[in-house]
This record gives C-alpha cells, sequence and structure tokens, in this order.
C-alpha cells in the first residue's frame, strides 16, 4: 500500500513538471514580451520632417474724391469755406423780375479714384430767415450731356429741380434723392448741371438792392 502511495504520487510530480514551463522558456518568454513592448514604444517617438509654406499679401484702401469745374473744362477739388463760384449766361449784374439767366457746373471723380454716385443736396441757410433776396429768388436744374448751359437745357436735359414746363422752386428745395447720378471712375464721363435762376414777375419793390449767397452741396457716395 505505501509503495503504491508513493508511485501515485511521484507520477503526479513528474505530470505538474512536464506541464509546467521551464526557466529558460519563461525566460524567453519575457524577453519576447519586452521585445514588443519596446517595438511600440520605439514607433511611437520616431523623428519627423517638417517643412511650411507662407503667403502674404498687401492691402490698400480704395480712394473716392470729386473735382468740380464751372465750365465743363478745368475741374478742382474745392471744400466747403472755398466753394466753386458759378459763371453765369448771360453775365450776371443783378436779377430783375421776369430775368433768367443761366450757370453750368460740371462734376467727377478724381484720377484714381473708385466710381460712385452724387446727388444735389440744398443748403437750407439759401435763404435764411426769410430775410434777402433769397424770400423771392428762385431756380431750376437740368442734368445735361455736355457743359453748355442755356435756356435749351431744359428741354432737351433731365429737369431735377423745378420741372421742364418753366416752373422754377424756391432756393430752399432741393433735389429728390430720385435723381442721383451715376460717377465713373478715375474722371470718366462728368455729370454735367444746368442752373437756371430768375425772379418772379411779381416780386415786390421791397427786394431792390438785396442779395442772397445760396450754396448747394454736391454729395458723392463711393460704390
Amino acid at each position: 500500500m505505501t509503495d503504491h502511495v508513493h508511485a501515485t504520487r511521484r507520477a503526479l510530480r513528474e505530470s505538474r513538471e512536464r506541464d509546467s514551463p521551464s526557466p529558460r522558456y519563461k525566460k524567453i518568454r519575457a524577453l519576447l514580451a519586452a521585445g514588443v513592448v519596446l517595438g511600440v514604444g520605439s514607433a511611437a517617438t520616431m523623428a519627423s520632417w517638417n517643412h511650411s509654406q507662407y503667403a502674404s499679401t498687401e492691402l490698400t484702401a480704395s480712394e473716392f474724391r470729386l473735382q468740380g469745374s464751372v465750365d465743363g473744362i478745368n475741374y478742382q477739388h474745392r471744400e466747403d469755406d472755398e466753394a466753386h463760384q458759378l459763371v453765369f449766361n448771360p453775365e450776371l449784374e443783378a436779377l430783375s423780375p421776369g430775368s433768367q439767366v443761366y450757370a453750368p457746373f460740371s462734376i467727377r471723380t478724381s484720377s484714381g479714384s473708385i466710381a460712385g454716385e452724387v446727388l444735389l443736396v440744398v443748403d437750407p441757410e439759401n435763404s435764411p430767415n426769410g430775410e434777402g433776396l433769397g424770400q423771392w429768388a428762385q431756380y431750376r436744374v437740368a442734368v445735361t450731356e455736355n457743359p453748355g448751359c442755356t435756356a435749351g437745357s431744359f428741354s432737351s436735359g433731365n429737369v431735377i429741380v423745378g420741372d421742364s414746363q418753366d416752373n422754377p422752386v424756391a432756393l430752399t428745395v432741393g433735389a429728390d434723392e430720385s435723381s442721383v447720378q451715376q460717377l465713373a471712375a478715375s474722371g470718366d464721363a462728368p455729370v454735367h448741371y444746368c442752373f437756371e435762376f430768375s425772379l418772379p414777375e411779381n416780386t415786390p419793390v421791397e427786394a431792390q438792392g438785396t442779395s442772397v449767397s445760396p450754396e448747394w452741396e454736391f454729395l458723392g457716395t463711393s460704390q
């Protein structure tokens, strides 16, 4: 019986030794595992090359500037404190009841300017406090194809203040916003205006010797 027990225990021990990995096998397996770990670490820290390209530019703001002319030939830029002085045809010394005088004015963009539009705006001080000749003086304005300015300009042109039927308005009445005119870039295609000034037939005698200095703004807006 004892020999049988000893034999059984020896058989079990030999079986466990066969199933257990040898120390050499354990060492090889550990090295392989380490190699896998080292391999993953090496891939994660691999060096790279970098190379870039760049883009740049320079931005410049556009310019929008206007010039005016009283003869349609010589253009200048002037501020409101040195406004262009209209030249009348026929030459104006003084207005009388029932008389009319005409004065051209042209406007364009300056060289290098972008395109835009312009609107004739009246100065509310053209008849200050109902005093002076501004109480009675009247006017009309037409847009024409050329700088010429005569009575005929109001039948051939586009009347924007008053109307084409010889019906002038007070100096405090401006052009409607729908009468805005287009301005080409760099001074191409100026816009020509024709002003007509008059006194009604029934202007009272107290108007004699009075005067007024009306002013208009040509309000430009870039496009």
